[in-house]
């Protein structure tokens, strides 16, 4: 009997063993249940040797991103065992329940399944999102859109909490639409429902490409809160994903009746300006003809104009790289493109250089609408190498300019810088003016050394006095930025403490001999150095330059913000005496 109760232990024994080392898989949710603007973190566990690695099922209206793998090994009783955790991020793409179906994985020769997990996810509303301490909006200029036709899309993001760094945005642009953002983030506090928030805004310039009902998706925005916890130096500072709504809105398409074949993609309104840079020329030179755009729409995307003088065989011309500019004017948007042509006449007489026709849509009227003006004529006399003079048809045309590439010397960079007529055709032998030229140009150039080494010296001595009096008055022109400081402060202490701040750049700009706005805390801690000031107001004045950052981006408050002048006075005053 005793031996039968021995066998009954031993197999018993060996079977809670095999249990032991059999594979266990398991998955979990941090949450069941959240909104359309939530993240779902799921958290696979894996215990034993597996074969292969997990794949995470597809589950419709589900955004899944693969967040890491993490592994854990430990030895008990001489047994090794290992556990490999996977984690995925969830985000649901719409409101609505998702089931996720059991995970499959051989695990030690036997093949494991977790238990199917159910995801419940409601619609956030407006209403909603603003109960919140932190979330983010956007919203866009124009409901309705022509195809082509810009936009301006407007992020803000509203903080209860002390920000302690500037936020990031990241819009999710999909194709069919661009997106540029229009200068840099601006700060301001607000109060909405009888709460102060502070306010984070960035604006973009939207086009879109497309026609149909589309979705601009939501922006994603990173925000840099404190834990509170309190690291070494300063608080300890956690990210935080808050994304804002999204956009429906309708886009039309273009009409077909009214488009010409050299449509120019334009939409918006537009003004031509021309610019002909001399009407008298000879042939061999060059002369710079100018078309400047101005505009509400984008102008990147626009087709080159079609110009009568480019078809022309009376010209040799040369396009230089169009030129691009757009800024916000208050809730405007203000777009410039810039072309300019080198064209080197190779005949004499009144030679036309047509007409410039540009045709753009107007959203405003829903109709297409041109942009037409004359150049007028140029009048050409004989240069260097004869011309024949007339003829009105293509025949009579002689080019005295040679079509090879290495016999026309022009700047790659910079096609517009003048040329003489020698360099232009490589003349490889120079007449007796051209030498006589040569020589007056040298000999006025030695003379004029003593000149040019006398005016540099000057100067020189005038930069240095300018700089010398920046240096001198710096704290004169501090005390009078610095009663600005007040006002600003009784308006808001966001406003106060960009004040401040503005006054200390100045002031370490002219001791430093810098632009104020460029400077970064390794400049300051630098130049101080440099100069010889002590290791602990150096010290002192990186800190208050670093909370002057951390304090326009938290909540600032009256009494925070009337310390950090009081110990910027302090530190100006210090750096006086040492500096």
């Amino acid at each position: 009997m005793a031996m039968i109760g021995n066998l009954i232990f031993l197999i018993g024994t060996m079977l809670v063993s095999a249990s032991l080392q059999a594979g266990v898989l398991t998955g979990s949710l941090d949450r069941t249940e959240g909104t359309t603007e939530d993240q779902f973190q799921y958290t696979l566990v894996v215990q034993g040797n597996a074969t292969g690695a997990p794949e995470f099922p597809d589950v419709p209206g589900l955004s899944v991103t693969n967040a890491g793998t993490s592994r854990f090994e430990q030895f008990i009783n001489g047994r090794r065992s290992s556990e490999v955790r996977y984690t995925y991020i969830l985000e649901p793409q719409r409101a609505g329940t998702f089931k996720i179906p059991a995970i499959e994985l051989l695990l030690d020769g036997r093949l494991e399944k977790t238990l199917p997990l159910t995801i419940k996810v409601r619609e956030l509303t407006m209403a909603v999102r603003r109960q919140r301490s932190i979330y983010a909006e956007q919203s866009l200029s124009k409901d309705e859109l022509f195809q082509g036709e810009t936009a301006i899309l407007s992020v803000q993001l509203f903080s209860r909490y002390e920000m302690q760094n500037a936020p990031e945005f990241h819009p999710q642009i999909p194709s069919g639409m661009r997106a540029e953002p229009l200068g840099e983030p601006k700060v301001d506090v607000r109060e909405r429902d009888d709460k102060q928030f502070q306010v984070v805004e960035q604006k973009y310039l939207l086009v879109i490409d497309q026609a149909g009902d589309l979705t601009v998706p939501p922006t994603r925005v990173i925000a840099y809160l404190p834990t509170g916890r309190r690291g070494f130096f300063q608080p300890s500072i956690r990210k935080e994903l808050v994304p804002s709504n999204d956009i429906e809105l309708k886009v039309k398409p273009l009409p077909a009746a009214g488009r010409s074949k050299d449509f120019s993609g334009l939409v918006g309104t537009f003004k031509l300006k021309t610019e002909v840079e001399k009407r008298q020329v000879k042939t061999g030179e060059n002369v710079v003809v100018s078309l400047k755009l101005e505009g509400n729409g984008e102008t990147k995307a626009m087709a080159d104009p079609v110009l009568d003088f480019q078809s022309s065989a009376a010209f040799k011309v040369y396009k230089d790289k169009a030129v691009d500019e757009l800024e916000l004017l208050g809730a405007e948007i203000r777009a410039e493109k810039t072309f300019n042509y080198a064209l080197v006449p190779n005949r004499v007489g009144q030679v036309p250089l047509g007409a410039v026709n540009i045709q753009y849509f107007d959203p405003d009227s829903k109709s297409y609408r041109w942009l037409r003006e004359d150049l007028g004529s140029l009048d050409v006399s004989q240069g260097t190498v004869p011309a024949p003079v007339g003829g009105s048809n293509a025949a009579s045309v002689v080019e005295t300019q040679p079509d090879t590439r290495e016999q026309v010397k022009v700047l790659g960079t910079d096609i517009i810088g003048l040329h003489s007529p020698d360099e232009l055709l490589n003349n490889d032998k120079l007449n007796t003016t051209t030498m006589a030229l040569g020589m007056l140009v040298m000999i006025l150039s030695l003379l004029s050394i003593p000149a040019v080494l006398a005016y540099q010296s000057w100067n020189s001595n005038d930069a240095e006095k300018l700089r010398r009096r920046r240096y001198s008055q710096a704290f004169r022109y501090f005390q009078k930025e610095r009663s600005r400081v007040n006002q600003a402060l009784e308006e808001s202490p966001v406003k106060g403490v960009m004040e401040v701040q503005d006054c200390f750049r100045k002031y370490l700009g002219n001791k430093l001999d810098v632009k104020g706005k460029a400077l970064t805390e390794k400049d300051i801690s630098k130049r101080l150095q440099d100069r010889g000031i002590s290791s602990e107001t150096v010290g002192a004045a990186v800190t208050l330059f670093r909370e002057m950052d951390r304090v326009r981006y938290s909540k600032a408050e009256p009494e925070n913000v009337t310390a950090l002048v009081a110990k910027t006075d302090e530190i100006v005053k210090t750096l006086e005496k040492q500096c």
